[in-house]
């Protein structure tokens, strides 16, 4: 290779006449490149191959462009005349360390000319022996650079007939349409990368629950993007070409207002809640805002009514529970007092009395022994009561006909435990909730149904566990669950019951018509 070799130059009058017909050529395909879209670029590239591969009569020309992190090479673009066979297969992932001596020259920007292949030295080594498989005689080469300089691959022209001479305006040609495919895949490249970053982007927002506002300072609504669970969706399409403090109302517009001016200060996002009633209903939202573009701003609203709800919903039930522990606290010291301690007061004077008299009487030991026999059953139904050890130690099966059993001998109403389908062992989650929530359905019934007998239903499979508490008392109507009446007396009621159950993905269904039944399912963990 002699890249000092003189170039072959054509006779004047002929040069002029070429130069012209190469800028009309340079101009017909700069025009075919501009504007076009990225899918056509690769028939463009080719079509322009062909026309300067034709001009230069060249049988060859073609486009490699560089995988700079794989260090390899591939002929991406090929156009070939007629009776030359194509190489563009065979060309994919050269190793580019492979090909330094064809490569090197073209990293300072140079332009590599081989006008006899046959003649290239031992060093250029399997070049050599590439370049004649191909049946190449002689090729020009000019690099192929992206818009910051670097080299990302290179354009040719082969004479494959016979060896040829390469004139001035062929290199120029081939520098010229390269710096044009060069930018044109820039262009294209830029266009893909923005393209799945809309893509990305797009589907962040597709798959956001909330709706987003891009509105001006004056509150002039620019563009909205509903969300998809969005479940005010006709309100919040409403909003196209509205003025957004207008349709706040002058209750929330003071709190937009806030917001944008918190955002001028400088927090980001700046949340408020807002709250409007549309249709009966009172509707509440939480806004994030923050800066979008030039002095305009973009809102996310999601709609927290629900969450509102429940809010509320926790609330109340915190204050029961307060509620409930303090009556708990009362009925064990109201239990403490009239029971244990009056049985231990009565047994106190007893004692008091055998020592004043200093005479054992027997009667009086006998009474003493039957008050401390009462006040030591009493203490262990008091801490059954309160953590039943049979529960912990048996398993709730075993907990449930205890239960059941001190209920009906103590309030003489027959109680029946009826077990169905698998075994719980002891210990399986959600006992401790079950054998509670049994415990007060009891009472309930008790209390509320003037009942003459009462049935527990304990039903596990591998998937959930069921518990039914069944009386034949005078039943309620389903409406009073919602109600404060007698199923809110006593303790949580149905309501408190129902949400115990919901954090743990159980539910509560109360039957209506004569008797009531309460069913519970509780998934299995």
């Amino acid at each position: 290779m002699d890249q000092s070799r003189p170039w072959v130059a054509l006779p004047p009058d002929l040069d002029l006449e070429r130069r012209a017909e190469l800028e009309a050529l340079v101009a017909q395909i700069s025009v075919s490149f501009s504007g076009l879209p990225p899918d056509k670029l690769d028939a463009a590239i080719i079509a322009c191959l062909a026309e300067i591969g034709a001009f230069v009569g060249a049988d060859r020309s073609y486009v490699f462009l560089y995988d700079l992190t794989a260090r390899t090479l591939s002929n991406t673009h090929e156009w070939c005349a007629e009776g030359i066979s194509a190489q563009r297969d065979n060309l994919q992932n050269l190793e580019m360390a492979g090909s330094a001596y064809f490569l090197d020259p073209l990293e300072g920007g140079g332009i590599l000319e081989i006008p006899v292949v046959e003649d290239l030295p031992p060093e250029a080594g399997s070049v050599k022996e590439t370049l004649l498989a191909q049946g190449i005689k002689s090729l020009i080469v000019v690099p192929l650079h992206d818009n910051s300089g670097t080299t990302i691959g290179f354009t040719g022209f082969d004479a494959v007939n016979q060896a040829r001479p390469w004139y001035p305006t062929d290199w120029h040609l081939l520098q010229v349409v390269s710096n044009l495919i060069g930018s044109a895949l820039e262009h294209r490249a830029l266009w893909l990368r923005l393209e799945r970053s809309e893509a990305h982007n797009r589907a962040i927002l597709d798959a956001l629950p909330d709706t987003l506002v891009m509105f001006s300072a004056r509150g002039q609504i620019l563009d909205l993007l509903i969300g998809r669970d969005d479940p005010n969706f006709r309100l919040s399409a409403k909003l196209f070409h509205k003025d957004l403090y207008e349709f706040l109302g002058p209750d929330m517009a003071p709190v937009l207002e806030d917001v944008v001016e918190r955002v001028k200060m400088g927090e980001t996002p700046a949340v408020a809640n807002f709250v409007l009633k549309r249709n009966q209903r009172k509707l509440s939202f939480e806004v994030r805002v923050t800066p979008y573009g030039r002095g305009d701003y973009l809102a996310l609203v999601r709609d927290v009514t629900q969450r509102a709800k429940d809010e509320k919903a926790l609330r109340s039930l915190a204050l029961q529970l307060d509620e409930a522990e303090e009556a708990q606290r009362r009925e064990l010291a109201q239990l403490l007092h009239d029971t244990i301690g009056q049985d231990l007061t009565g047994m106190h004077f007893q004692l008091q009395s055998c020592l004043q008299d200093g005479v054992a009487d027997p009667e009086r030991l006998r009474m003493v022994i039957n008050l401390l026999r009462d006040t030591m059953h009493k203490t262990q139904d008091l801490t059954f009561d309160l953590s039943p050890p049979m529960l912990y130690e048996l398993g709730l099966p075993a907990a449930l006909q205890a239960l059941a059993r001190k209920f009906e001998r103590n309030h003489g109403i027959p109680c029946r435990l009826a077990l169905k389908g698998r075994t719980l062992p002891p210990g399986a989650p959600g006992s401790v909730l079950l054998y509670r929530i049994t415990g007060e359905l009891l009472t309930n019934s008790l209390k509320h149904s003037g009942c003459t007998k009462i049935e527990i239903i304990l039903s596990c499979t591998e998937s959930e566990i069921r518990l039914m508490v069944a009386d034949d008392g005078r039943g309620f109507d389903q409406s009073d669950e919602t109600k404060e009446g007698p199923w809110k007396e006593g303790g949580f009621g149905l309501f408190s019951i129902r949400q115990r159950l919901e954090p743990l993905g159980g539910t509560m269904r109360a039957h209506a018509g004569r008797g009531a039944r309460i069913t519970i399912n509780l998934p299995r963990v």
